[in-house]
Parts: structure tokens; C-alpha cells; sequence
């Protein structure tokens, strides 16, 4: 697919992007006054978070976004929020598709990714897919295996998430990065190492770095400001 997020990304510049998490109502508050200055690059709408306060029919995101957006409803088995079945995360995303540079989807989520892919390449919309392990980071060879699997479901960007639980756990992470990608990748580790990891990995080639803009919804995360503000005075490290 060739869509709207690449062009901001690859290969025009080698400086990685800062992603904003649209997650809680004060996120959209603060969109609908004014966006601060340098905030993010990109945002991301956490469809299953938000729909906290509000049914699907009646959740709505700004139209258009101030940023190119993402838009995902996470599966509860990677940290989706209120238990949502396919039926209702399909739900979300088919309603916001048409604001919407990308869709995430979790790489496990076969059933979505069959449902959408179709309708977002008609669209010209980018796929990310996706894996989350909050237990810890595996072997290369699994990581690998991960990303392979996600290209050959017709992933444009692949997302790894992992909780890291050593040094050993980030290094792997990195040469993950700094080996020559198949697809571009966007690679976080969470917990106490992961303010760290998303400094070196977006310096080392993650095309997509993710921050909150108003509270964090995953551990390890930076304010999206502060993040952009760090990588963008750091630069990228040519490995």
C-alpha cells in the first residue's frame, strides 16, 4: 500500500517521528482548543481507551485531525481497555477509517486484518501491524519471525512493543533495528528501561516513537513533546 503515513517518514528524512497517544477525554479536550506547538509528528487514537465514556456510535475524533492519524482498538489480549469483541473494535475503526493516514492492527488479529486491509487500500491507508508482549522480550529469531509473519499479511509498517527486563532484552532490540528492515519498523520497550529504549531506538531507526500527550498510557512512555524535542536535538544515528 502507498498511503499518506510513508511519505512523512521514509525516505525523505532519516529524523524518526514522534507519535502522540490519544487516549483519554482530556486528550480530546485539548484538540479541540489548541494543539501546543511541537507536540508530535503523528497522532494515534486509542478508540478502545476512549470509548470509556461513550458508545461506539457516539465517539467521536476530530474531523479532520490537526496531524496525520493513526487509529486502533486494541485487542484486550494486548492491552485493549473495556473487553472489546472484534464485532465492536471493527465497529470503531470502519466508522474513523476516513480520518485516518493509518490503521493499526494487531498481527494476531487475522479476522480484522481481513475485514480491513481491502477497505484501506481502496483508500490509499497505511496497515501497521502490531505485537505486544508485556512480559518480556524474546528471542531475535521470534522478533524476526514476527515481523516476516506481518509482511506477508500486507503490513506497511510492523509495531513491536516488549517489556524489558535487562540490558540484554534492549540489545536485542536494537540490532532488531539496526539490522537492514524488510518493513519499517517501529520497536518500544516498556517498564524501567523504557525511557532509555525509546530514545536509542528512535535514534537508531524507529521510524515511529510513541509519547502521551496528556498522561501516560503505557509504562516507559515520554510526554510526546518532550520526546520529539530529545530526538530531534540527538539526530539519527547512521549504524
Amino acid at each position: 500500500m502507498t498511503g499518506l503515513l510513508p511519505s512523512i517518514l521514509l525516505p525523505d528524512t532519516p529524523q524518526p517521528k514522534v507519535v502522540a497517544t490519544i487516549h483519554h477525554p482530556d486528550d480530546l479536550l485539548i484538540l479541540t482548543s489548541t494543539l501546543p506547538p511541537n507536540s508530535s509528528d503523528i497522532l494515534e487514537f486509542r478508540l478502545d481507551q476512549l470509548l470509556s465514556t461513550t458508545t461506539p456510535a457516539d465517539l467521536e475524533i476530530p474531523s479532520p485531525p490537526p496531524l496525520p492519524s493513526i487509529i486502533t482498538a486494541r485487542h484486550p489480549q494486548e492491552g485493549g481497555a473495556n473487553g472489546l469483541n472484534d464485532d465492536t473494535r471493527l465497529e470503531l475503526i470502519l466508522k474513523h477509517i476516513p480520518v485516518a493516514a493509518a490503521v493499526d492492527i494487531e498481527i494476531a488479529s487475522l479476522n480484522l486484518i481481513q475485514e480491513i486491509a481491502p477497505r484501506i487500500e481502496s483508500q490509499e491507508t497505511n496497515l501497521i501491524l502490531s505485537w505486544h508482549d508485556f512480559e518480556g522480550t524474546p528471542s531475535l529469531e521470534e522478533l524476526r519471525s514476527r515481523i516476516e509473519n506481518a509482511k506477508s499479511l500486507g503490513a506497511d509498517i510492523v509495531k513491536l512493543a516488549t517489556k524489558l527486563r535487562s540490558l540484554d532484552d534492549l540489545n536485542r532490540l536494537l540490532e532488531l533495528v539496526t539490522d537492514p528492515p524488510s518493513l519499517p519498523l517501529s520497536v518500544m520497550g516498556m517498564g524501567a528501561l523504557g525511557p532509555t529504549s525509546r530514545i536509542l531506538l528512535g535514534q537508531y531507526g524507529s521510524c515511529l516513537n510513541y509519547g502521551y500527550l496528556s498522561q501516560p498510557n503505557a509504562p516507559g512512555q515520554w510526554p510526546a513533546h518532550l520526546l520529539k524535542t530529545v530526538l530531534e536535538s540527538l539526530g539519527p544515528i547512521n549504524s
